[in-house]
Formats: C-alpha cells, sequence, structure tokens
C-alpha cells in the first residue's frame, strides 16, 4: 500500500470552522432540544400533581409542590429521604392513633343476624332468594381479608382455625362475612398488622364461581349492615403541606443543574395552566421530532466540513490529481498497464477518530471497477493502479456512509505491461 497518499489521522483532527448556516442550526438544535426538556419536565410535573384515580388522599397544593420543586433542583439526595422518612412517621403515628380507638367489634354483634362465637369470631350470612343458589359455607373458595370498615386489603397466608371451625357451622347462603380480632390471627400475619394498629380483620368468602352480579349484591348487603365508623384522619394539615413539598422535590430529583431559561419556561407554563395529558404528550412528541431532525441536519453539516477539509489536504499531496468528477488520483508508481487488467482490490474508509477507518480487502476476479472511475477512465495518469480518494457528495448521505472513501485498484502480478507513451506525439 502507498502509505504516502494520505495523511495519518491525527494531521487532520482539526477544529470545525462555524459557519453562518452552522450558527443557525447551532441556535436552532439549542432551542429545539430546550422545548423538548422543557415540555419533559412539564409533563413530570403535571404527573405529580395528578392524583392516582384510587389515590387515598387529596391532590397535592399546586404552590407547595413548585416551591419543593425549586428546592429538589438544588438539595441532596439525603435530605429528601429524611423528609421523606418523617412524613411516613408522622402518618403511621397518626393512623395508629385514630385506628386503636375504634371499636368495631362491638356495635357489628349487635346486628341482627350477627352470629359471636365464643372465639370471639363473628360472622353474617347474605342468603339468595333462591335457595339453588345457596351452600354451605365450607364450599367457599375465595377469600379476600380487609381492614373493617375500609377497602384496605391485608394479607392471611392461611385461613384461620377459628374462621375455618366457624365455616362448617355456617348456615348456607351466598357469601359470608367473618370478623375477628387480630390476636387470633398466626404470629405471621398478625405482626404487621399489630404495628400499624389493626385490631380486627374482614374476612369476605365466596365461591369463585359465583356471578358478578351476586357477588355485588352480596357486598352491598354486608356494607349497608357495617356499623358507622368514625372518619379516619389520614394526614394534618402540616403533614399536607409536608407532602406537597416533598412530592415536587421528589421530581426535581435528577434535574440539577438545570438551564434557568429551561426552569423559567417550566415555571411559566405550570402558572398558565398545565394543558391536559392528552395535549401534552402530543406537543412533546412533535418537540421530539424535531429536536431530532435538526440534530441530524447539524451532524451532517458538521461532516461535509471535515470531509471537505480531509479533500484539501489529500489534495495537497504530491502527485494527486483533481478528475472532472471531483475525484481525487494518485498513479502507483510501475509500468502502465492497460485498464481492463486492473483489479478492484481494496477499500479503506477515512474519517476522524471521532468517526472510524475501516480498511476492507476485496481482489475481484473481473474488471468491476466502480462506475465512477470507470467514467473518467480516459483522465487516468499511467501506472501499475490507482488509489483514488471519493468524496461524500459523489456517494450520497447517511448515518452509516464514512467521511471519505480509499479505492485502491491495481493490476495483479504477471499482468501485461505496456510501457509509457510520451505527452506528445
Amino acid at each position: 500500500m502507498n502509505s504516502v497518499f494520505y495523511l495519518p489521522l491525527v494531521a487532520v483532527i482539526c477544529p470545525v470552522a462555524v459557519a453562518t448556516q452552522e450558527a443557525g442550526l447551532v441556535q436552532r438544535c439549542e432551542d429545539a432540544r430546550l422545548e423538548r426538556d422543557a415540555l419533559l419536565m412539564l409533563q413530570r410535573i403535571q404527573q405529580g400533581l395528578t392524583p392516582d384515580a384510587d389515590a387515598l388522599l387529596p391532590a397535592v397544593d399546586r404552590a407547595l409542590f413548585m416551591q419543593g420543586f425549586r428546592e429538589g433542583l438544588s438539595c441532596k439526595p439525603e435530605t429528601v429521604l429524611e423528609m421523606s422518612e418523617m412524613l411516613s412517621r408522622q402518618s403511621r403515628e397518626l393512623w395508629i392513633s385514630q385506628i386503636e380507638k375504634a371499636d368495631f367489634l362491638t356495635p357489628h354483634a349487635a346486628q341482627p343476624g350477627v352470629v359471636k362465637l365464643d372465639s370471639g369470631v363473628q360472622y353474617d350470612v347474605f342468603v339468595s332468594a333462591s335457595s339453588r343458589q345457596n351452600y354451605k359455607a365450607r364450599r367457599a373458595h375465595a377469600l379476600e381479608a380487609y381492614v373493617p370498615g375500609s377497602r384496605l386489603r391485608v394479607s392471611v397466608s392461611g385461613l384461620p382455625v377459628m374462621v375455618g371451625e366457624a365455616m362448617y357451622e355456617a348456615p348456607r347462603g351466598v357469601a359470608w362475612r367473618f370478623l375477628l380480632p387480630v390476636g387470633l390471627l398466626d404470629e405471621v400475619d398478625a405482626a404487621p398488622l399489630r404495628k400499624t394498629g389493626v385490631h380486627t380483620v374482614e374476612i369476605f368468602a365466596v365461591r369463585e364461581s359465583l356471578s358478578r352480579e351476586l357477588r355485588q349484591e352480596a357486598r352491598d348487603y354486608f356494607a349497608v349492615r357495617t356499623p358507622a365508623l368514625p372518619v379516619i384522619q389520614l394526614e394534618t394539615p402540616g403533614m399536607f403541606a409536608l407532602r406537597s413539598r416533598l412530592l415536587g422535590m421528589c421530581v426535581a430529583q435528577g434535574q440539577a443543574g438545570a438551564d434557568s431559561r429551561l426552569l423559567a419556561r417550566v415555571e411559566a407554563w405550570v402558572e398558565a395552566g398545565i394543558p391536559p395529558a392528552e395535549e401534552l404528550d402530543a406537543r412533546l412528541e412533535d418537540a421530539s421530532a424535531a429536536y431530532d431532525k435538526v440534530r441530524e441536519e447539524l451532524r451532517q453539516l458538521e461532516r461535509r466540513q471535515i470531509a471537505a477539509q480531509l479533500m484539501q489536504l489529500q489534495e495537497q499531496l504530491p502527485g494527486t490529481l483533481r478528475l472532472s468528477n471531483g475525484l481525487l488520483c494518485r498513479a502507483l508508481p510501475g509500468a502502465s498497464v492497460p485498464l481492463d487488467q486492473v483489479r478492484y482490490v481494496e477499500t479503506e474508509e477515512l474519517g476522524t477518530e471521532q468517526y472510524w477507518r475501516v480498511r476492507e480487502r476485496v481482489v475481484h476476479a473481473e474488471n468491476d471497477l466502480p462506475e465512477l472511475v470507470q467514467s473518467v477512465a480516459a483522465e487516468l495518469p499511467a501506472g501499475r493502479g490507482w488509489d483514488i480518494i471519493v468524496p461524500p457528495v459523489l456517494r450520497g448521505e447517511g448515518e452509516e456512509l464514512p467521511l471519505l472513501y480509499r479505492i485502491r485498484v491495481e493490476a495483479p502480478k504477471g499482468s501485461k505491461e505496456i510501457p509509457l507513451l510520451p505527452d506528445t506525439i
């Protein structure tokens, strides 16, 4: 290989001149990135301000949320963790202080039809008007355990013995509700409930094959017969304020170092009113596509500029000719051979360290020179072969194309050489 023809890659790594076109693209790319990142941040804020459909707590205060968001941009993760643990501790203490005062078993036992066993277990039964739909409780398979007066589901690994015995004694029906003190549960099941102050468990028993309508009718029956309990206060005003700030701080985590223009735009959007989720998703999708498009335009411009510099450096090497179609060519030393005897033997991709350099050697049996070379065959200087540089403008642009191609074509050994002809006859 003629190593003189191309320069080492280190020699061609140089700064790209910032032309007017590039400056405009850089500004467009920055504006598009700012728009996309602002919408991403706004989407996270919207998700934080929107409670889940089954959330027990009300939506947070927007002003306190944004205050926490601004604090979270500069605070350490340890601070957020400490505040979260403090809020969890306050919530647990508030829950226990109220649930321990709620006596559910005593008023429930006074309901007509409720059976209270010596073990402390109480049960109620829902009977269908159609006797064909009633069955013995021991044939129930679906068991759901709750904290009475709420839909807070709890875990019961196995059917408590006292409940199993009561199911054999209970009359026929469609569904049964068993109430038992936590003390009757196995230690494994009772331990987490005691920590939260729960002292009564409700077990709803039905057959798995029971229709949805009949199951709902049974739930409605038990709901009417549920004694009224005092309303449990889930949080105090101070806890609400802390939760609002904490949620904003959690959303801000990972946004440290955000651009001041980005934050100003986001806060302006929040003040003006966050659009609905569907509209925000559509805007974010459009902004992301616009950013990707202008970023690709900038990348292609930079590639063209680097390729032009590489072409200039290659053209400055001794013995290099520029052909009419834009190719650069240098003859390999040796006696000239007919064009139909040269073979396409090697391809090399030239670039800078930020791109790549790959060499591939492929010897073709037939004369299948690239059309770009064949079209200017008459302009090729005499030689045993040629090194040819192909600029990207002749190959098109694309994600996988290198900056420059170097093609070597030469005659195989043993080819019939022809004498060099004089320049003039």
